[in-house]
């Protein structure tokens, strides 16, 4: 069976969860896409896994405008297989908070040597691009993250907050990006703290949300 043929079957598979009220619900959030049929999260990935490992496949199925494809696509891929390339190809294709998130959670974040990659998405001027770069700098799994070079992750939040007036993805990002940089080192938890104090004696109401949500979160991983 060919990769369309494939995924011809899938999508005959995902439209029959179809749920026109959990798409009326997204749209009325603000979260539109060109074609959605409503299937959660959760389904998608139950289907998909009988799809799965399947590198090419998941190359096409993220290329379709369609919502439960392209969410697909994440939990079929291969991660031994995802070229750095691949990944700046999707990152560059971000539009959506959602399909960040799971794209990073299912497949980036288990692709070795991605913090590195990460690094330069927090540099882009789109911000989903930028909410990849942080959450998956903060969600990898790759063993050489924590031994790399935590500064200079920590030094670009620092840049990002320069610009201010942040989105709430981004936001959401920094939050995930500054915990798990605090936990690296007692040098880098006061240089994290630092930089949190700054922001919560900013002027700019994104950076002192940043530091309030960030500011519990450290604390509260500190205590436990």
């Amino acid at each position: 069976m060919d990769d369309t043929t494939k995924m011809v079957a899938l999508l005959r598979r995902l439209k029959t969860e179809m749920n026109g009220a959990v798409v009326g619900a997204m749209q009325e959030r603000g979260v539109d896409y060109p074609l959605s049929y409503g299937v959660s999260v959760a389904t998608i990935r139950e289907i998909a896994a009988d799809y799965a490992p399947d590198h090419s496949l998941a190359l096409l199925l993220f290329r379709q405008q369609v919502r439960e494809l392209r969410l697909a696509a994440a939990f079929i891929d291969d991660p031994a297989r995802v070229t750095p390339q691949q990944m700046d190809e999707w990152a560059e294709a971000f539009d959506r908070a959602e399909i960040v998130e799971q794209v990073v959670w299912a497949l980036f974040r288990r692709v070795k040597h991605t913090a590195r990659t990460s690094l330069s998405w927090m540099g882009a001027d789109r911000p989903m691009k930028r909410y990849a770069g942080l959450l998956t700098a903060a969600s990898s799994l790759d063993e050489e993250w924590c031994g790399g070079d935590p500064e200079a992750f920590l030094e670009a939040v620092g840049r990002i907050g320069e610009e201010g007036n942040l989105p709430a993805a981004v936001r959401r990002g920094i939050f995930r990006l500054l915990l798990r940089l605090s936990g690296t080192s007692a040098g880098m938890l006061r240089k994290t703290k630092e930089l949190l104090a700054e922001y919560a004696a900013s002027g700019d109401a994104s950076l002192r949300d940043v530091a309030a949500e960030a500011g519990w979160q450290i604390e509260y991983a500190q205590d436990e």
